[in-house]
């Protein structure tokens, strides 16, 4: 839309069409995960919004983002999730944290001249210090509610360690080499938490396959 290579008509179109498609998703769900799909709405309309009050916008994404979480065990279990998957969830908040402050890197400059905020602008120099104190959240956060599962009827996680610790090697290799006056380096240090999210999850994956 900013560039002009669409249309408003057309980009409506293109949002109804993916509304429609994500509500014929939803309704195959168990009524309780509609309620928890639902429950995420307000956030859906904040973070826009909240680069306009607030210098942690990347915060108000992380709750968004990571709605899946609490969404995900609704629609297998039929339950609300319980507190060490609330855990998880708070990790995965700030682990989007982390990456989306790494990513506003990119538009600093764009940021301060259209007087958005970021929290790559509030860390400033200290990019390094901060980003690395909320990654270091996020992985204690996601262990201990990975730890805390045994005790509601669940396995205790054995592989999924591993995959947690290849996790947590690729954020710690992003805090070593983060810049804050280097774009192109932000951007591949933000895709690489593709490589970090597949850490975990093939770990949780082998965790079930092999030990139940």
């Amino acid at each position: 839309l900013a560039a002009g290579t669409i249309s408003m008509t057309q980009a409506a179109l293109f949002l109804l069409s993916l509304g429609l498609i994500g509500l014929f998703v939803l309704v195959q769900l168990p009524h309780i995960a509609i309620y928890v799909g639902f429950a995420a709405t307000p956030l859906v309309v904040l973070y826009p919004l909240a680069k306009r009050v607030t210098w942690f916008p990347q915060f108000v994404l992380g709750l968004t983002f990571s709605w899946g979480v609490l969404l995900g065990w609704a629609a297998v279990t039929s339950n609300l999730p319980p507190f060490p998957i609330i855990l998880i969830y708070a990790g995965s908040v700030f682990w989007v944290f982390g990456y989306d402050t790494i990513y506003a890197i990119q538009d600093m400059e764009d940021d301060r001249t259209i007087g958005v905020k970021s929290s790559a602008l509030a860390f400033g120099s200290r990019i390094r210090l901060g980003t690395g104190a909320v990654y270091a959240i996020a992985l204690g956060l996601i262990a201990t509610g990975l730890f805390l599962l045994q005790y509601n009827g669940l396995p205790p996680v054995k592989i999924g360690w591993a995959g947690l610790a290849g996790m947590a090697i690729n954020l710690g290799m992003q805090i070593y080499r983060i810049r804050i006056d280097n774009k192109e380096l932000a951007l591949n240090l933000f895709k690489s938490n593709r490589n970090a999210g597949l850490f975990l999850v093939a770990g949780l994956m082998l965790d079930r396959l092999f030990t139940g």
